[in-house]
């Protein structure tokens, strides 16, 4: 039994605002796309001490996100690496294929003759 291989499934690649929302969400939902704009109008009448808590919270969550955005990277990249000598792989063997039927007519021309 042969091991054939198949095309892969492509790896989705979320756009940048899917990437930020869905790691943003989980650690500051204050700060996902949709609130951005809003925040200053949410937070008009904060005293000031408030404020600098939240402003430190804000600080500790990007610093979070960035971490967790590498690490997202770094497994789509592997993901796409992964993809791509699937790909790779499949196309040869499909071409490989291709060659070994060319031949065989080309035999059986030969042979028949």
């Amino acid at each position: 039994m042969t091991n054939t291989p198949f095309m892969p499934a492509k790896p989705k690649i979320p756009s940048g605002k899917e990437i930020y929302d869905g790691i943003m969400r989980e650690i500051e939902p204050d700060l996902v796309y949709e609130n951005l704009g809003n925040l200053a109008k949410a937070h008009e009448n904060e005293i000031p001490e408030a404020k600098k808590e939240r402003m430190k919270r804000y600080s500790r969550a990007f610093k979070e996100y960035k971490k967790q955005y590498k690490a997202f990277m770094e497994t789509l990249h592997r993901e796409v690496q992964a993809y791509k000598k699937q790909a790779v792989k499949f196309l040869e063997s499909q071409s490989g294929q291709k060659e070994t039927v060319e031949m065989n007519n080309l035999e059986s021309l030969i042979l028949g003759s």
